[in-house]
């Protein structure tokens, strides 16, 4: 949560607004924003059925990253897991477009603020693209030798096989380009 609520931070800092809102309308657009994910895990919190269901996955996290037996129930659960996080370890590679952007459109006439803000935010794409690796390293080597007794792993439902396939993404990344650039070209024309 705080380096969620640092990012935003970031980015107001470094373009001087945030989606649409721009100066003070953009630092309060930030504090509903981190607002409500506050109050998403208070609601985990609360909820019984869904802090078991948080608990469980910290489990199996927690297996994973350690090649522990989660026990009999989360088994089938850790070796799904372990198999998409696996399968979309090469969506890591787009993190770096969007920081890497940032800084064309930074203030620059304000480099106290600037500056260190740029080095957050591209340490904070570093050190998540870090992170990234290691859990899909950590997928893999599950994968190879799940701890706990042999077992066939469920196979990929629908959503799993098409978001694991890189062609999902560049499809993704060409129907943005275009509905921007259709959307340019009418504010364009009409402006």
């Amino acid at each position: 949560m705080p380096g969620v609520a640092l990012l935003f931070a970031c980015l107001v800092t470094l373009q001087g607004r945030w989606a649409v809102w721009e100066g003070a309308a953009a630092w309060v657009a930030i504090g509903v924003l981190t607002a409500i994910v506050l109050i998403g895990q208070l609601v985990v919190l609360l909820s019984p059925r869904l802090r078991a269901r948080s608990a469980g996955a910290h489990r199996i996290g927690h297996a994973l990253r350690h090649r522990l037996d989660p026990g009999p129930e989360l088994r089938e659960r850790a070796d799904v897991r372990a198999r998409y996080q696996a399968g979309v370890g090469w969506l890591v590679w787009f993190v770096p477009l969007g920081p890497a952007g940032l800084p064309l459109g930074a203030r620059w006439d304000r480099p106290v603020s600037t500056v260190p803000a740029a080095l957050l935010v591209a340490g904070g794409a570093v050190g998540f693209v870090v992170w990234w690796r290691r859990r899909v390293e950590e997928a893999r080597r599950w994968l190879a030798d799940p701890p706990g007794p042999p077992r066939e792993v469920p196979p990929p439902g629908r959503v799993e096989r098409w978001s694991t396939r890189p062609r999902t993404a560049l499809l993704a990344v060409a129907a943005v380009l275009v509905i921007g650039l259709l959307a340019g070209l009418v504010a364009g024309l009409t402006g």
